[in-house]
């Protein structure tokens, strides 16, 4: 796993509260994940790998990284998942819902209920 960090205007970074994800998920200590937040502040990522269960909750792991700050957790599914919601919001910002609603099914179970409850309606079809 990678965790990034891209400065962003108006976006400012909670240090603390990186960490404090990062140990939660990871079963880290403070000093490692200091050093591994650190890194990634300083090169815009770092490589960590962990045996952790809560690690394996990726979904989660980078909503609560997220929430301090410009940062994001990126192993392929996340990566997968993140083009996937790309597509999704192409295809509603072209009224393709019938796709839309297709690409949402591609989605993991738990990132799925996040768009159940979205503005568009899918037209009845004609066939």
């Amino acid at each position: 796993m990678k965790l990034y960090y891209k400065k962003a205007p108006g976006i400012e970074s909670n240090k603390v509260a990186a960490i404090k994800a990062v140990r939660g998920y990871t079963g880290l200590g403070l000093k490692e994940a200091k050093e591994l937040v650190e890194e990634a502040m300083d090169n815009g990522a770092a490589q960590f790998t962990s045996h952790s269960p809560a690690a394996h909750d990726v979904f989660a792991f980078n909503r609560d990284v997220r929430a301090a700050g410009p940062f994001s957790i990126q192993t392929d599914l996340v990566e997968l998942t993140n083009l996937i919601e790309e597509a999704i919001t192409v295809a509603v910002s072209i009224k393709e819902y019938k796709a839309a609603r297709g690409l949402i099914n591609l989605l993991p179970r738990e990132l799925r209920a996040g768009w159940a409850n979205t503005d568009f309606e899918v037209p009845a079809s004609k066939e």
